[in-house]
């Protein structure tokens, strides 16, 4: 978090608007202003009216109640001071014996690519590729992209799932190591009441909203056990035509999506199906 001259409260706000109004004037960083603004350019200049707007209509209070956020959010000049600027220049310098000017360059050098890797799941896995779980919106699945940061690019599932924490259901560890970090620390006890969506409802979610290029497709459609005529139109919906396209999208022709758990707009028989494992009390 530091690293990235964020507090957690700004990003978890940020992120939240992103995915209850994505691709709207209410999104921080909507991919329809170009790809450009996506990746960095929303960084650079005043937000959309609809940003501040709608900020009020999204619950913070899990936040403003955590006292580690708050801790954080008190003294994040602190703390950027010290492990942001202090520590990686100096420590380098005073143990390797390299020039200050380049410890300086190599630290800032860290923050171009960290800040710029971090960014392609704004710009990039909103542009290409894959949909396996819902074809029409804009938020797509990147292999290789997972690979460059950490499981990140996974985002059409991410989008779906948002309360998933294991960011895909393909369930490799070489493609998603936020995943397999997220287990570790679970099974050491620093993790708990981890949400996670069955198989068979992911499956059956493709089946009926995907573009048929998940690995499962053929046995997502068994599970859908819908009839012709029902799937032909989920599957065939126009998008251009109920929900305009994505270019001219405006936050009043959406419904709201779910932001992650504890959001008042997750369905109800979602919440119901998904599994909570490695409880607190467990």
């Amino acid at each position: 978090m530091e690293r990235c001259f964020m507090l957690s409260f700004y990003l978890a706000r940020d992120h939240r608007l992103h995915h209850k109004y994505s691709e709207t004037d209410a999104d921080p960083h909507n991919i329809s202003r170009g790809i450009f603004f996506t990746h960095i350019g929303w960084t650079m200049i005043k937000e959309h009216p609809q940003v501040t707007e709608k900020e009020k209509t999204i619950d913070f209070s899990d936040l403003h109640n955590d006292p580690v956020v708050a801790f954080q959010h008190k003294y994040f000049r602190i703390f950027d001071l010290i492990l942001y600027h202090a520590m990686p220049i100096l420590i380098p310098y005073y143990l390797w014996l390299p020039s200050l000017y380049m410890c300086v360059c190599v630290n800032y050098l860290r923050f171009v690519i960290s800040y710029n890797t971090s960014s392609l799941g704004n710009s990039v896995a909103h542009t290409w590729t894959r949909k396996p779980y819902q074809k029409d919106i804009g938020p797509s699945d990147v292999t290789w992209l997972s690979l460059l940061i950490v499981g990140e690019g996974w985002h059409n599932f991410h989008h779906v799932f948002p309360w998933d924490y294991r960011s895909t259901d393909i369930g490799l560890y070489v493609c998603n190591l936020a995943t397999a970090f997220i287990d570790l620390m679970a099974k050491i006890g620093w993790a708990y009441d981890l949400k996670t969506v069955p198989d068979q409802v992911i499956r059956r979610r493709a089946a009926r909203t995907g573009d048929g290029s998940h690995p499962h497709a053929p046995l997502s459609a068994m599970i859908m056990e819908e009839t012709e005529v029902e799937r032909k139109n989920s599957l065939t919906t126009d998008f251009n035509e109920n929900q305009t396209t994505i270019d001219k999208l405006d936050v009043g022709d959406i419904e709201p999506a779910p932001w992650g758990w504890g959001d008042k707009d997750i369905p109800k028989e979602d919440v119901d199906e998904t599994i909570v494992i490695h409880g607190k009390a467990d």
